[in-house]
């Protein structure tokens, strides 16, 4: 799956995977996560719509590997995720 401007994937990724996931534990639209291949899926779906759980999984573990690295040399961004920390939960941390 590659997500571009053109074919809209990255805007309908985040609204019906990511939002879904993050709100109501599940996507929406025609969206589905899978563990297998079963063939006779494909056929009531778009493939750009079905999400291998396993690459998912490993792309989740390598972003945050990459974030956490870069959090962790970068001023600005800790300053950005220190706000961000203090908004969600409350709390006045310093930096």
């Amino acid at each position: 799956m590659i997500f571009t401007k053109a074919n809209g994937l990255a805007k309908e990724f985040y609204e019906k995977v990511r939002c879904g996931l993050l709100h109501e534990a599940s996507t929406k639209g025609n969206w589905i996560i899978r563990t297998d291949n079963f063939s006779e899926f494909h056929e009531y779906r778009e493939p750009d719509n079905v999400i291998d759980r396993n690459i998912f999984e490993l792309k989740i573990k390598e972003y945050l590997a990459n974030y956490k690295a870069e959090l962790l040399s970068d001023i600005d961004l800790q300053e950005a995720f220190i706000r961000k920390l203090n908004d969600l939960s409350g709390l006045n941390i310093n930096y």
